[in-house]
């Protein structure tokens, strides 16, 4: 290409890019100032007084305990501790709230799965006597029962993980993870 339509067609290009740039600034005018007031219209303010509507997040507690746990010897059966009580509402709105299984979600560390429920209360047995929280818990599989051996349960995920971790170091449980409870 000749260097003199080279010339011609690179200004040409700026020149164009020069007036889509500043064209449209000359043709709208001069910019608004920035202190230029607007006035808005404000609502008069209200003649009523002002009213709190302040709701309780949580509901208001029973008098009695749902259920007390009675501590003795371990018959393998958890349910056979419980002595049932009928808990009292102090207001007739408590009474009539239903008990969701959405409540409160917590952390435990899962040391053990066992298809024979003796060895489950074994390890259950010796890590409470180590000073665990340990518990059984049991669920049917497609080839049976199985026995899931867990210690806590903790509300907060870390202490959780902090407990996994004790339990992987001072009992030497390697396949210890934290799951879900409940």
């Amino acid at each position: 290409m000749d260097p003199q339509l080279k010339q011609r067609l690179v200004g040409a290009a700026v020149l164009l890019s020069l007036a889509v740039i500043f064209l449209p600034l000359i043709l709208s005018g001069p910019p608004p100032s920035a202190t230029q007031v607007v006035r808005k219209e404000i609502p008069p303010e209200p003649n009523t007084e002002f009213e709190s509507r302040v709701m309780p997040l949580t509901p208001p507690r029973l008098n009695q305990p749902v259920a007390k746990v009675v501590i003795g010897e371990d018959d393998g059966d958890p349910a056979a501790n419980l002595e049932d009580e009928v808990p009292s509402a102090e207001t007739p709105s408590a009474a009539k709230a239903p008990v969701t299984k959405a409540g409160l979600r917590a952390w435990a560390v899962q040391v053990g799965t066992f298809s024979g429920e003796e060895n489950a209360l074994t390890m259950s047995q010796d890590l409470r006597a180590k000073g665990y929280s340990a518990f059984v818990q049991s669920q049917q599989g497609a080839k049976g029962k199985i026995w899931f051996v867990r210690v806590g349960p903790e509300l907060q995920r870390d202490d959780a993980d902090a407990l996994m971790e004790k339990l992987r170091s001072k009992q030497r449980i390697k396949d210890a993870y934290v799951v879900r409870y409940p």
